[in-house]
């Protein structure tokens, strides 16, 4: 459920509350830009980008391998 207080648009971009983050699921996993301009995937265990429905790279730990 979005509330008009939840999300808001800010210099044509969508941020979430004042954090300027866009949060999927709970507040561990999300998509933010820092202070140094660097763009963050945050996620519990692992980054999956997967082709269709098939995953096809993963990053955990450290670790980039084929999936």
């Amino acid at each position: 459920m979005l509330t008009s207080t939840a999300i808001q648009v800010v210099n044509g971009g969508l941020a979430l509350a004042t954090d300027k983050k866009i949060q999927f699921r709970d507040s561990a996993v999300y998509i933010n830009s820092d202070a140094d301009a660097n763009l963050q995937f945050v996620a519990d265990t692992a980054l999956v980008f997967k082709i269709g429905s098939t995953d096809q790279l993963r990053i955990r730990d450290g670790e980039i391998s084929p999936a």
